[in-house]
């Protein structure tokens, strides 16, 4: 089954009900605390979605480059924050950038979605438009992720926080859009090109591309998803 551009147009239609949600803000949060953003750097949010990530990373200073094939998902970043320069584009074909263009690179929940044997062409193309010394940092789910699992940290998290009343209302605020979010989240399990990264892999592709320093898997969403940065090499 290959998901099409109308099926991320209505995927991106609820996606936002996430920034309720503890485990995502927690991802977001480390993605940028490992950034290390610094005021007036050059930061390219390769397949930016809504732009969640992309509103976190400029409320830190960083002039935000978002990318995505979604039209809709760029129009609601637009609609949320005008500030952030967006850019329709596939990250399977050359990015409009010139080489080292970026100070740093993030990524958020993308790679997977796009078939094992480009995978590499595309990391690939993230350390071409950063600067040597440039910080990519990059998250996806791991293989067999859970969103049973994402979704019960959550709500113990908020349980823990909140109190049993709040946990309560915002399991009812999230109820209709989380169906649908489940209801999606099958169908992109079921997709016949998507590849989820065993323990090691999505390092290894890292080395691969050409990026060095790469940390280890780092275990964040639930544990449901792999987290690795990674160093450009100086030339």
């Amino acid at each position: 089954m290959l998901l099409t551009s109308s099926f991320w147009t209505k995927y991106f239609k609820v996606y936002d009900i996430l920034n309720i949600f503890p485990p995502y803000q927690e991802l977001l949060d480390t993605i940028c605390e490992r950034l290390r953003v610094k005021r007036g750097e050059k930061i390219l949010d390769a397949g930016c979605g809504t732009g969640n990530l992309a509103m976190k990373i400029q409320e830190r200073g960083g002039v935000v480059t978002g990318v995505d094939f979604c039209r809709e998902a760029l129009m609601i970043c637009q609609r949320k924050n005008p500030h952030i320069k967006t850019v329709l584009t596939d990250l399977t074909k050359p990015l409009p950038f010139p080489d080292n263009y970026f100070d740093k690179v993030a990524s958020n929940n993308v790679l997977y979605t796009i078939a094992k044997e480009k995978q590499i062409d595309v990391l690939r193309e993230l350390n071409r438009v950063l600067k040597p010394g440039g910080v990519l940092v990059i998250s996806n789910p791991k293989k067999g992720w859970s969103i049973l699992k994402i979704y019960s940290s959550g709500f113990k998290h908020t349980l823990v926080e909140e109190g049993l009343f709040r946990t309560i209302k915002k399991m009812l605020l999230m109820l209709a859009p989380t169906l649908q979010m489940f209801y999606y989240n099958f169908k992109i399990k079921r997709g016949r090109h998507y590849y989820f990264f065993k323990s090691g892999e999505q390092r290894s592709l890292l080395f691969e591309a050409g990026f060095q320093k790469v940390s280890d898997d780092i275990l964040l969403y639930g544990k449901q998803a792999i987290l690795n940065i990674a160093i450009k090499w100086f030339k």
